[in-house]
């Protein structure tokens, strides 16, 4: 139900966004020309697709399309769209594969009726050869099919979700590994949240909590008298992904 000009401008990025669902336009004046609307449109369009959607804010990310980065645009629900092209490009080579094989096929039964030839050579015939090939082909991609929809239905990850806050289940998690809830909380939230690319998306949130802990944990162990710790060595720290 969007104007042209944002259906235009949303086809542009999902089509333009690289592996890890950047859309590398650094202005709104990139995206007019790429486009070719004009740019009036593309900024309404932006600002539509960066803005939560009124009518369903429960949705992963309150609707939010996208999101801005250095240098692009990320696109928050890439996969989605990736595994919905991904399906129907299948499909249509699968389609395509088996016009050919059946056309292939009334081909060599034409002609081996013709000659008058027993029904086992025909079976023979239409079975190998470049009829078989294409079967095998349309096989594989129906079985490609199956697999994209498979991993479809698994669940998909999403980035941290601003109703994330400091529970007391978390809070006693953080507690229970010797972390300090607050600093630990504040330290995750401000690095996810300023995370990009795939590994900033994550199926559960919770449990990429308690791994920040246990790291946290085994950090601070680790800088205790007696484990090795130099304080003139520089330790960097980095959470498990």
């Amino acid at each position: 139900m969007a104007p042209d000009p944002q259906r235009l401008a949303w086809i542009t990025l999902l089509a333009i966004m690289n592996e890890d669902g950047i859309a590398p336009l650094a202005s709104a004046a990139n995206l007019a020309h790429t486009a070719r609307i004009s740019l009036e449109d593309a900024q309404a369009a932006l600002l539509a697709f960066t803005s939560p959607d009124p009518l369903d804010p429960e949705q992963p990310h309150e609707g939010r399309r996208i999101e801005r980065i250095e240098g692009g645009w990320l696109i928050l629900n890439a996969e989605k769209y990736r595994a919905i092209a991904s399906k129907e490009a299948a499909t249509e080579r699968s389609k395509i594969r088996m016009q050919k094989y059946r056309e292939r096929l009334r081909t060599v039964t034409a002609g081996y009726a013709a000659d008058g030839n027993g029904c086992a050579k025909l079976q023979k015939v239409t079975t190998s050869g470049s009829g078989a090939l294409a079967l095998s082909e349309a096989r594989e991609d129906q079985e490609g099919v199956q697999r994209e929809t498979a991993r479809k239905r698994a669940p998909v990850g999403s980035r941290l979700p601003d109703k994330f806050t400091l529970t007391d289940q978390r809070r006693a998690f953080a507690e229970s590994q010797a972390a300090d809830p607050e600093l630990q909380f504040a330290q995750f939230t401000d690095y996810w949240r300023a995370a990009t690319g795939r590994n900033a998306t994550k199926r559960d949130w919770d449990a990429a909590w308690r791994t920040w802990c246990r790291n946290a944990a085994n950090y601070t162990a680790s800088r205790r008298p007696g484990n090795g710790y130099d304080p003139l060595a520089k330790l960097t720290w980095k959470p498990t992904e």
